[in-house]
């Protein structure tokens, strides 16, 4: 606890043990001085499971009172609001957001519990933008039907700010719906500036609005808040990624692969790090890095990928394509030609027939509804844009 204090760069870490037999709960909990190992505070609680969020807001308060930190009444009156008095809500609440940003599964998962969490407690308003965000999310990633899930996305976001005009989540879930789905950026922007106003503490909403702002290609302003959502959650994958994305977007691929390793130290089993740094590494030409990043995470998808995952993999796949087929250094595929579906497409790339079709994305294919829209939009943007009619007619991208 002492290293994870140093490593995170605070002075005092909260250390705490939960034990539940039948309705009873033994909470443990003590604060604990980085520099010293000294124990500022300590306490036991012997409770019974309703009271779990009781003890939860005690705790709180106590460790302000510990580090003389004095509470505006706008934080006490945080303290003070329960979000919801059912801990069993609260659990799934908790565990639908953990399971966000993953594998398909994972986020089936997350859309899951969150619909328990709503019918447990059906005036939850944090779980109710808790499904808007996953239902947003788990369509961008995985190509899901637009119009059901925008309808379902939309009303689980106004349903939260019709019961919490004041929650900073659910104007989050408002501007991730105009962003991803409407694209209505100054919407979105203005959501997004609400929630910061509302919570400048929630690490969930820098993330947000620093992803969309990198997204836009603000990528300074995108910068500051991505930095200020991995400075208040140190331990979240989803900051770092969109740190990543951001230097990419700035053409630093160098450190674009940096954050993409300290992701995956992070998270060892978070499927997007490994997509993301393959990619990364292809781009840079260190292609047989490449394709053992691109490996592990055919191993994490197992026949669970996102659609966009495999898109990455795909565009990583044809980017190195060409190096794959005259760099000596690589092992011969043709003594693995029956084995992985990685092998299969580093077969594909090294024979004459299909180098052009790799070379034109031909791993798309696999995406379905992802290529087959990303085509749409092309041949009807390609009218007004001669730049991407002049690039669409060089490369001859079928719309198979």
């Amino acid at each position: 606890p002492i290293e994870i204090g140093r490593k995170l760069g605070v002075d005092a870490v909260v250390l705490g043990t939960l034990s539940q037999r039948g309705n009873n709960l033994a909470i443990s909990s003590e604060l604990v001085r980085v520099s010293n190992a000294s124990q500022l505070w300590g306490e036991k609680y012997d409770r019974q499971a309703e009271d779990l969020l009781k003890v939860e807001r005690e705790i709180a308060s106590t460790i302000a009172r510990t580090l003389r930190s004095q509470l505006s009444s706008d934080d006490k009156a945080k303290l003070d609001r329960a979000p919801t008095t059912d801990p069993e809500t609260y659990r799934l609440y908790l565990k639908g957001r953990s399971f966000g940003i993953g594998s398909q599964r994972d986020m089936d998962k997350s859309v899951d519990l969150l619909r328990q969490a709503v019918a447990h407690t059906p005036d939850y308003a944090l779980a109710h933008a808790g499904l808007a965000e996953a239902y947003t999310r788990q369509a961008f990633l995985r190509a899901s039907s637009r119009t059901e899930v925008l309808d379902q996305a939309r009303a689980s976001a106004n349903r939260a700010l019709a019961l919490d005009s004041n929650l900073a989540e659910a104007h989050t879930a408002l501007g991730l719906v105009r962003f991803y789905f409407e694209w209505d950026w100054e919407g979105a922007d203005a959501a997004f500036r609400k929630a910061l106003a509302i919570n400048p503490g929630s690490s969930a909403v820098h993330e947000s609005y620093g992803n969309y702002l990198t997204a836009m290609r603000r990528f300074d302003e995108g910068l500051v808040r991505s930095r200020e959502a991995a400075r208040l959650n140190p331990l979240s994958v989803a900051p770092l990624h969109d740190l990543g994305i951001n230097a990419w977007g700035r053409g630093d691929l160098n450190e674009t692969v940096a954050i993409f390793r300290r992701d995956i130290d992070v998270d060892p089993n978070w499927t997007w790090g490994y997509v993301k740094l393959s990619r990364a590494l292809a781009t840079q030409k260190k292609c047989p890095e490449a394709f053992v990043q691109a490996e592990a995470a055919e191993r994490l998808i197992a026949g669970g990928a996102a659609a966009l995952a495999r898109s990455w993999l795909g565009v990583t796949y044809a980017r190195a394509a060409t190096r794959v087929v005259h760099d000596k250094s690589l092992v011969n595929c043709t003594h693995r030609k029956n084995s992985d579906t990685l092998t299969r497409s580093l077969l594909q790339a090294s024979t004459p027939r299909w180098g052009n079709a790799m070379r034109r994305y031909a791993c798309l294919r696999r995406l379905t509804r992802i290529g087959r829209r990303a085509w749409s939009i092309c041949r009807l943007t390609r009218r007004s844009n001669p730049n991407l009619r002049s690039n669409l007619d060089t490369k001859r991208f079928s719309s198979a």
